[in-house]
This record gives C-alpha cells, structure tokens and sequence, in this order.
C-alpha cells in the first residue's frame, strides 16, 4: 500500500509538472508570436500595399477608413505585407479583441489584386479558422461601433 501510494504520488507531480510544461509552453509561444508581429508591423509601417489597406474603405462601409476602425476595435493592432505561395499579394492584421467571454488574437487577411483593389481574407481566431459568416459579423461589427463612437 505504501508503494502504491508513493507511486501514486510521482505520478501526480510528473502530470502536473507536464502540465505546467505545455502551458509554459504556449506562453512562451504566444509571447514570441506578439513580438514578431510588433517587428513585422514596425518593418511594413510604410509599405504601399500595407497603407492602401488601412487607408482604405470597405464598400459596406464607405465613411470609415479600415486602419481607423480596426485601430479602435483592436488592443495591439499589427499589420504585415507578404506574398503567398500562390503569388498574391496579402496583407494581414492581428489584434486582440473579446469573443465568448475571453481575449482571443485575430487575424484577418486581405488579398490585393494587380489593380489595385483588396477584398477580405481569411479569418481566425487563435489560429482556429472562421467560416465567412464570421468574418462578415466581424466586420460588421468592428465598424458599426466605429461609426456610433464617432
């Protein structure tokens, strides 16, 4: 009985060391995420494709510049321009905002065209992908309280 109990006893502190491990982990993870964003967003602050996406409108929307909304909707907004495998010019924000009840990072991309025109990405929340109802819902409702704090 002294044995089992011993054993008992290792085998709940190596669980719970493990578990203190991944979340040490994932913290470890999600800092040096934020500080690559913060680099990447002081790196394009002055690109031209970066620019034309903040300063620019969406259709919905013709009143509010994105960057402004966005800036006012998000805590820590970060903005990147990189090209896709596929060739596309994409530009893409993240910033932290409350979903159910808790601080998640979004990330939302927008796809420039040759012609100078973007339309709206894929969305995630915390890496986990969101269907476009999400993403128009979001939409809507980062510039809705733009516009009524105006």
């Amino acid at each position: 009985m002294k044995m089992v109990r011993k054993n008992l006893t290792l085998l709940m502190l190596i669980l719970l060391l493990t578990a203190c491990s991944i979340e040490s982990e994932q913290a470890v993870k999600d800092i040096s995420t934020s500080v690559q964003d913060q680099l990447n967003n002081k790196r394009d602050q002055d690109n031209v494709n970066v620019l034309a996406v903040k300063g620019g409108e969406l259709q919905d929307y013709p009143n509010s510049t994105i960057g402004d909304a966005f800036t006012e909707f998000f805590r820590d907004p970060t903005w990147k321009n990189f090209k896709a495998d596929t060739g596309e010019n994409v530009v893409e924000f993240t910033g932290y905002m409350m979903y159910e009840n808790a601080t998640v990072k979004a990330r939302l991309q927008f796809l420039l065209s040759e012609d100078d025109y973007f339309e709206v990405g894929a969305l995630s929340f915390n890496d986990v992908p969101q269907n476009i109802l999400m993403t128009n819902s979001l939409i809507a409702e980062i510039f809705e309280s733009y516009e009524s704090s105006e």
